[in-house]
């Protein structure tokens, strides 16, 4: 969406000053209030709908610096099923969590997990600049708060999951 309104100001007013400007208050402006559902106060899982399209989710860790735990891991079924059940057909999970070095890491423990409620999961190789705000967050806790759990982690190869959901509707 700030892409979309830098674009919009820079033919508008022919000023990348004013463009560049716009497209980042817009970008903050977006990440500060978009909505974010958790089941419980203690989950380590967030729900953020798509804006655009009322059958696809996002769902992202709760806190930057957290990493893939048991909880994590018992969580995401529960989550996926309660999404499906709410008309949710598309599920995206977006992380440099899911890659070892610049490759994808191997996903035989996510499919096993997850073969009732998932009838497809697709991973795709996606640009940094793509997830600008998730890149400066982990950035952020990886460099600013020395956060153990990203230690390891490579803030700029980013993978992307894109789960189809089995049809439950209740």
């Amino acid at each position: 969406m700030g892409v979309i309104t830098s674009c919009f100001l820079l033919w508008l007013y022919d000023s990348w000053t004013l463009a560049v400007c716009g497209g980042v208050a817009l970008s903050w402006l977006m990440m500060c209030f978009v909505y974010r559902a958790q089941e419980t106060p203690q989950s380590q899982l967030v729900v953020i709908p798509s804006m655009f399209n009322s059958r696809c989710a996002e769902v992202h860790l709760a806190n930057p610096r957290q990493h893939f735990n048991r909880q994590t891991y018992r969580e995401l079924p529960q989550l996926l099923q309660r999404l499906s059940e709410l008309g949710f057909e598309t599920v995206t999970l977006t992380s440099p969590m899911f890659a070892k070095g610049d490759e994808l890491r191997a996903l035989t423990r996510l499919k096993r997990i997850l073969s009732v409620q998932v009838i497809r999961i697709e991973a795709a190789h996606i640009h940094w600049t793509t997830k600008p705000v998730g890149t400066l967050a982990l950035c952020f806790a990886k460099y600013l708060q020395r956060a153990s759990t990203l230690h390891s982690v490579n803030v700029t190869s980013w993978y992307q999951l894109t789960l189809t959901l089995n049809r439950t509707r209740k």
